[in-house]
């Protein structure tokens, strides 16, 4: 009985995280523009998700490069 609770429960979790997998891979990350008031600090920051900020930080990280 305890090895079919288990193998349920493994089974549940493995399809969770293949579901939200899923979505994370599947989704576009939504274009920001890089501008003085997107680069600050506080505005990165306050990107909620963490693909985006990242790119944020990338593109201004970049735009300052150039200057």
């Amino acid at each position: 009985m305890k090895a079919k609770s288990n193998a349920l429960l493994t089974l549940i979790a493995a399809a969770a995280i293949g579901i939200i997998g899923y979505r994370n891979l599947s989704r576009q990350a939504v274009p920001m523009q890089v501008s003085a008031a997107h680069c600050t600090t506080d505005a990165i920051r306050s990107v909620s998700d963490a693909t985006t900020r990242a790119i944020l930080s990338a593109q201004c990280a970049q735009a300052a490069e150039k200057k």
